[in-house]
């Protein structure tokens, strides 16, 4: 989760996980992303 605090980390991740399957590691990465904003929202 730090890596998404960080500005230039954020663009680093999706690339790396890409190579495995890059539909699926999108799509998990936004539900994270979002799920972590929501959650420190509400917290």
């Amino acid at each position: 989760m730090l890596i998404f605090r960080r500005g230039r980390g954020e663009k680093q991740v999706p690339t790396h996980i890409q190579h495995l399957c890059p539909p699926v590691a999108n799509n998990f990465l936004l539900l994270i992303f979002s799920f972590n904003l929501t959650w420190s929202f509400y917290q």
